[in-house]
């Protein structure tokens, strides 16, 4: 496509030409020394806020067909992306900016076309949904790590990063706060095992070095036991709450066998972006979505018991905002029944009650930082 300079094609301050195609698409050419300078001392700006209050106009469901007999079959709705992926985004119009969330596939295997890299972003998660993928990651001297199906790593602001190598139909979701942010390629010189700061790398429990305000989490779902302690499900904990300061919690749960019951979540509509993001893995249930903030029973429209209902299966994505929503809950789940739960800000569970009566709610407690 032709391009068109602007700016009259150069900026003697920055020393850069900058190119705009057609589309929108900016191309700056920057020399090599401004280039060097920049990679050293943007990683140090300031990264971006959070859009607050957060008030999306309505609540989000998406259905991805993201089903394990599918997803390597038809890629459908996904548009491409940097380095060979293929994206399809699952919050349509991102919040308003405040968020966005992914599925990224490279369906054939072998090197990725990625370059050493960083986000400027506040929240950052990749979860491996399908395949294998190699990343290297600064701050681990025992070189790339390899992340499989239930693997995740969260990836703090501006931590520099690449992706490797994958296999055959990889597939991986992702959820990024806030949906506008930047990605900066490092220098040209940038190496992995030169780098002056190298740290051990967090584990599952151990968080070391700060990017950002932020630690990173290498998740290995085979380390971690569930908790029982929300009834008729296992609740797979995480140290993303610590690790984010409190800004995410993110935790997988999965039906137990006997008895379906429902797990409810409590939203809090207070100031900042209180919500929260569910993704089927696997299975089916309702989402039900339990009315308004400060508003009785008696005060919900009659004609919108039906419509707060929905199918929730199998790679559906949903965003329930508590300035919508007082609560929300998962019920009559199938036997395979399992989803990811991402809640933002203050956004607690607080408790589960059984599918069909049963004696009423039962309260659980919550270690947000677990």
């Amino acid at each position: 496509d032709k391009t068109t300079a602007v700016d009259g094609g150069h900026n003697a301050l920055r020393n850069e030409h900058v190119l705009v195609a057609p589309n929108g698409a900016r191309l700056e050419l920057v020399d090599t020394e401004t280039s060097r300078h920049a990679a050293a001392t943007n990683r140090h700006d300031p990264l971006p806020g959070l859009a607050a209050p957060f008030v999306p106009a309505a609540t989000v469901v998406t259905s991805s067909s993201s089903d394990a007999a599918t997803s390597s079959s038809c890629d459908e709705g996904f548009a491409q992306g940097r380095a060979g992926m293929l994206y399809r985004d699952l919050l349509p119009g991102r919040l308003g900016g405040t968020a966005i969330a992914s599925l990224i596939r490279i369906p054939k295997g072998g090197p990725v076309a990625d370059y050493p890299h960083f986000h400027r972003v506040a929240f950052q998660l990749i979860y491996v949904l399908r395949g294998t993928v190699e990343v290297a990651y600064e701050g681990c001297p025992d070189g790339p790590i390899l992340l499989g199906p239930g693997d995740f790593v969260t990836q703090p602001p501006t931590i520099r990063h690449q992706v490797l190598e994958c296999s055959d139909g990889l597939e991986v979701l992702e959820v990024t706060l806030p949906a506008d942010h930047a990605t900066e390629a490092c220098d040209a010189d940038f190496s992995f095992a030169d780098l002056d700061e190298m740290q051990p790398a967090t584990t599952t429990r151990n968080a070391v070095h700060k990017y950002g305000g932020q630690t990173f989490v290498w998740y290995r779902h085979e380390d971690v036991e569930p908790q029982r302690d929300s009834p008729g499900y296992d609740r797979f904990a995480t140290p993303v709450a610590r690790a984010t300061g409190g800004l995410a919690d993110v935790a997988r749960f999965r039906r137990r066998r006997g008895r379906a019951r429902s797990l409810r979540f409590e939203l809090s509509d207070g100031a900042g972006a209180s919500f929260a993001f569910l993704f089927a893995l696997r299975g089916s249930a309702t989402l039900a979505l339990l009315g308004r903030p400060g508003a009785s029973n008696e005060q919900q429209p009659a004609d919108e018991a039906s419509s707060r209902r929905t199918r929730f299966a199998s790679g559906t994505a949903a965003c329930v905002p508590a300035a919508l929503h007082a609560s929300f809950a998962v019920e009559a789940p199938s036997r395979d029944f399992e989803f990811l739960c991402f809640r933002f800000a203050d956004v607690p569970i607080i408790h589960a009650s059984r599918d069909n009566g049963g004696g009423g709610d039962e309260k659980i407690a919550h270690d947000a930082a677990a």
